[in-house]
C-alpha cells in the first residue's frame, strides 16, 4: 500500500501498488488531519490484519488520537503478501562496514 500525505493538505490518500497495470489503484481517503506520527510496521497488530497505525494530531484539543487501518480479508489465515519485508530493528551492516562500501541484504545478517 502507498499512503500519500501532503504538506498543507488535511487528507491522506491510500492506494494499492501493483506490479501489473494499473500500477496504482485508489482505495480510500482519510480526512481531516493536521499532522501525524506513524507507528513502525513492527508495532502493528498482524492478528487483526492491521496494516497502518498512526497518531493524528488534534491541535484544538492539544492531544493525539490513535488511528488504526485494518485490512478486511475474506480469509482468516495469515497472508504473507499483506506484510512485505521491511526494515528491522537490527541493521544489516555496521557503520564501519558501510563506510568500506559493503552491501548486505537484511536476511543475510549473521
Amino acid at each position: 500500500m502507498l499512503h500519500i500525505m501532503g504538506k498543507g493538505y488535511g487528507n491522506i490518500w491510500h492506494y494499492e501498488v501493483n506490479t501489473d497495470k494499473p500500477y496504482l489503484s485508489y482505495l480510500t481517503e482519510y480526512n481531516p488531519q493536521e499532522g501525524i506520527g506513524v507507528m513502525p510496521k513492527r508495532g502493528l497488530d498482524i492478528s487483526s490484519c492491521e496494516i497502518f497505525y498512526f497518531y493524528k494530531l488534534i491541535t484544538t484539543k492539544s492531544l493525539t488520537e490513535p488511528v488504526s487501518m485494518i485490512l478486511h480479508q475474506i480469509s482468516e489465515s495469515y497472508e504473507e503478501n499483506t506484510y512485505l519485508p521491511t526494515a528491522a530493528a537490527q541493521p544489516s551492516l555496521a557503520g564501519h562496514e558501510w563506510l568500506k562500501g559493503m552491501n548486505r541484504a537484511h536476511h543475510d545478517v549473521p
